[in-house]
């Protein structure tokens, strides 16, 4: 475990298991695209949310509060490491986000071939 003001995400999702977050977008869209599930506890801004969203994906827990006790993180830490689902679906969802993925040429691709298609 480590807890810091600043944490070098890329160093550390490749060695981890489960990450407790508070949803911030930034955080979760680097532990997806490391395939690392989530135990999210988020209350603010756009944080249920994405906390929702991360429930819904099958990539982790959504505590469903800003303030979760240390007994409730420990049981959905627990219950995301025992339960394989949860990794699979974080290790799916890296696959398409990783490394390699690069949305703006993708968008651009498309943008492309449409504008091939309505010329023709």
């Amino acid at each position: 475990m480590r807890v810091a003001r600043y944490l070098p995400y890329g160093a550390l999702l490749s060695r981890t298991s489960v990450m407790v977050t508070n949803g911030g977008f930034g955080g979760v869209q680097l532990a997806a695209r490391h395939g690392v599930p989530l135990v999210v506890a988020g209350a603010t801004e756009d944080k249920p949310e994405v906390a929702a969203r991360v429930a819904w994906a099958g990539m982790g827990v959504d505590l469903r509060t800003g303030t979760p006790s240390p007994e409730r993180i420990a049981q959905a830490v627990g219950t995301v490491l025992a339960d394989l689902r949860f990794a699979h679906q974080s290790a799916a969802i890296g696959s398409v986000l990783g490394a390699d993925h690069d949305p703006i040429s993708r968008i651009l691709a498309v943008i492309h071939e449409d504008a091939l298609t309505e010329v023709r």
